[in-house]
């Protein structure tokens, strides 16, 4: 039994609202759908199936001092998102990646030993 899904992951970009059309293309294109909560200056899109929300992508103004630096995704942090896509360009420099997968990988559970001698 799953227990610990991925409820949401926020990315932290320079301008939540320059940034915008670059997500409401890429989410929109995956099914995601943009929603606003009040008083929230963030940007945030819900995957929905039958109306339960089952994940979410937020951005997050960067602070000032934040917004100076360039994203290094091999310090600390946000490695990249997996998606799938035609071409790199992302207007904060995040590698976001669109992945196909014809057939589901056959994975083994257990500790691989198959309890043979």
């Amino acid at each position: 039994m799953l227990r610990g899904a991925i409820s949401h992951i926020d990315l932290t970009v320079i301008d939540p609202i320059t940034s915008r059309p670059f997500y409401d293309a890429v989410l929109g294109y995956l099914g995601f759908e943009r929603f606003r909560v009040a008083g929230d200056e963030n940007l945030l899109w819900h995957s929905t199936i039958q109306g339960q929300r089952l994940f979410s992508v937020a951005l997050r103004k960067a602070s000032p001092a934040g917004a100076r630096k360039q994203h290094d995704r091999d310090s600390p942090g946000l490695h990249h998102l997996a998606f799938h896509a035609t071409s790199r360009e992302d207007p904060d420099g995040l590698k976001l990646e669109f992945v196909h997968m014809p057939k589901p990988p056959v994975i083994e559970t257990g500790s691989g030993d198959s309890g043979k001698s």
